[in-house]
This record gives structure tokens, C-alpha cells and sequence, in this order.
């Protein structure tokens, strides 16, 4: 027998998550659940995308659904498993749709480099290297050429204030890139147990680097922001899902 949405609110008002479950609303919900990797569009570039979410979110619409479950879109670095997360915070620039980065139109060469590479779109699979490679390269380019006019916005300036995770995270990326293929505990031992004094000194060394991975998470929450944005407006609900392994 069907329980009613009565007998829902019954068996959840003693539990912690109670609070949660009001503002999502206690009632029957149906959905699906994927991985971003596998959700490509014309605009996609051999692999998912986070804006590739929207038609998707239309689509649930149309039907009457009201969840997407996703796997983990945590940075995963070289691991191309969804549960391989590298931080909790941080998502992966993979996911980026550069076809809808800001001012990508006044680029004719990132252009052309997008164009070339979107024959890799009708490949059955993701080829997590080649995608892997192509898009860091053409994101360097990209932050060569906008950063500049991008970083003493209030808008970017905003969301490093609220984001005290990313020098740290960057900073983890940058010596890995330093230290490719070894597990941290590997690095050099003044790395591996950094004072504040350090940071700082580590956070100047490498500022160019530094600035290009938190550059990213910025376009990444900028996206995925819209994406959140649109759901709601179609009473959409985007579940997460825990990189645990």
C-alpha cells in the first residue's frame, strides 16, 4: 500500500534531517540518476558538460519528474572515476562548457580549437585523456587571454572571499603538477606539513598557477550556479551524490 505524504511526515518529524525534508517538500518524488560524464549535446566537446544539464532539466520537466541524481562532479584529477574526488569543494573543470565561456567569441583561435576537436563528441565513449588534455590546454589559453579582465571584479573577487578552501586546493594542484604521479605524502617533507608562513611563501612562488586553478573554480560555479539557477525555476530538485571510496 502507498504511503500518503500524512504518513511520510509521521515517520520523518523525529528525524535529524526533518528540517530538510520541509523544504524540499514530503511527498513523492520520482527522478533519475547519472553521471555527468555520459550527457552530451551538439555543444559538448567529447564529454558531458555542466550546461548540458539544462535541456536535461526541460526534459524531466515535460515528464513530471522531479530529481537529478548525480554522480560525483568533484575534481578527480588523472582518476577518471567519478568516486575518486581530489576535494569536497572543488568540481571538475572537465564539466566546463567552453563553448558558453564569457567573451569566447572574440577568440577566433579558441574558436577554431573547439570546432576541430568536436568530432570527438560522436565517439561512443569519453577518452578521459585526450579530453583531459585538450581542455586544460585550451582553458591556459583562455586564462591568458581574460583573466586579466576578469580578476579585480567584484563578482570574482566575491567568490574568492567566500571560498577560503581554494588557495589551499590550488595549492594542492599546483604541487602535484610539480610532483606528477606521487601521492602527497611523497612530497618533500616541508610541503607535507606547511606552516602559514610557508603558505604564503608557496601561495607567492607560484602565483601565475595558482591563480589559474582557482580561475577555473570560478568558472565552474558560474556554470553550475545557472544550472541551480534553472532548476529551480523548473521546481527541479539536482541531488549530490558522496565521492566515499
Amino acid at each position: 500500500m502507498a504511503l500518503n505524504s500524512n504518513i511520510y511526515k509521521a515517520l520523518l518529524e523525529d528525524a535529524p534531517t526533518y528540517s530538510h525534508f520541509q523544504k524540499i517538500g514530503i511527498t513523492k518524488k520520482h527522478g533519475i540518476a547519472i553521471p555527468l560524464f555520459s550527457l552530451r549535446t551538439k555543444n559538448s566537446l567529447g564529454i558531458g558538460e555542466f550546461l548540458d544539464l539544462i535541456p536535461l532539466i526541460d526534459w524531466l520537466k515535460d515528464l513530471n519528474m522531479h530529481i537529478i541524481q548525480l554522480l560525483p562532479i568533484n575534481d578527480i584529477g588523472g582518476d577518471p572515476s567519478p568516486y575518486s574526488a581530489l576535494s569536497s569543494c572543488a568540481l571538475n573543470p572537465l564539466y566546463l562548457s567552453l563553448a558558453k565561456l564569457l567573451h569566447i567569441e572574440k577568440y577566433p583561435s579558441l574558436l577554431k580549437m573547439m570546432k576541430e576537436f568536436s568530432i570527438e563528441n560522436k565517439k561512443p565513449f569519453v577518452d578521459w585523456e585526450k579530453v583531459r588534455e585538450f581542455k586544460y590546454s585550451f582553458l591556459e589559453n583562455y586564462y591568458n587571454l581574460v583573466f586579466e579582465k576578469i580578476k579585480n571584479t567584484d563578482h570574482f573577487q566575491t567568490f574568492v572571499v567566500q571560498n577560503p578552501w581554494l588557495n589551499e586546493y590550488a595549492l594542492f594542484k599546483t604541487l602535484q603538477k610539480n610532483f606528477p604521479n606521487k601521492c602527497w605524502t611523497d612530497f618533500p617533507q616541508e610541503l607535507q606539513n606547511i606552516t602559514t608562513t610557508d603558505m604564503k611563501k608557496q601561495l607567492e612562488l607560484h602565483k601565475n598557477l595558482i591563480d589559474f586553478y582557482i580561475f577555473l573554480q570560478y568558472l565552474c560555479h558560474e556554470q553550475m550556479s545557472s544550472v541551480k539557477k534553472h532548476a529551480d525555476s523548473k521546481n527541479i530538485l539536482l541531488k549530490g551524490d558522496i565521492p566515499i571510496l
